[in-house]
């Protein structure tokens, strides 16, 4: 019996994390991941060039992949913190200047070895509430306002191509109820 896999996507500060970290303790059976993995997160930490942490994603994402199918294939129900369309949403926003068609050619790398996910949870909220969540930590390349509200509007883009599989969630609402709501659509999701 093959598994289920299952994407929790938004911008920095969305809340997903803080959700997925509660629902470890609701799925033990699941299978808990995240991307970047620790492998590439080192490495990007210095690196500005658009096109050269694009590629290091894909690779980083192809590494990963094997794991997740291995997982699959023992029908195991794999939950990731981010996924592909995190290459997309933030990947567009950063090399959008860069040269034209960014989606296709990011798509292009992609198609020979990616998989689609089950159900993408993309968590929603106003950028000035992520900002404010991200506080005083250290930010990343990502965590400015302009960019986030950009990394936003490619998500919901990339949520309209594909409704059936995307799910929205409204990250304004309380934890516990986006708990529950998340959980809800998992257990609703296992019936089909």
């Amino acid at each position: 019996m093959k598994g289920m896999f299952i994407t929790f996507e938004g911008i920095d500060g969305s809340g997903k994390s803080t959700i997925i970290g509660r629902m470890k303790h609701m799925m033990s059976d699941a299978i808990f991941t995240s991307e970047p993995t620790s492998f590439l997160s080192d490495i990007i930490k210095d690196e500005k060039d658009a096109i050269v942490i694009t590629l290091l994603f894909a690779a980083d994402r192809k590494k990963h992949l094997l794991k997740i199918e291995e997982w699959l294939e023992k029908g195991k129900m794999v939950i990731s913190d981010r996924y592909v369309d995190s290459t997309f949403a933030y990947q567009i926003a950063h090399a959008n200047d860069t040269f034209e068609n960014v989606y296709e050619w990011i798509e292009c790398i992609h198609r020979p070895f990616i998989i689609t996910p089950d159900i993408t949870f993309l968590f929603i909220l106003p950028v000035d509430i992520a900002m404010k969540r991200i506080g005083n930590r250290e930010k990343s390349l990502y965590e400015r306002k302009e960019f986030l509200e950009k990394v936003q509007e490619n998500y919901l883009k990339i949520a309209k191509r594909e409704p059936e599989r995307f799910f929205i969630v409204d990250a304004t609402k309380e934890i516990d109820e986006i708990v529950e709501i998340c959980y809800n659509k998992i257990t609703e999701k296992m019936k089909e």
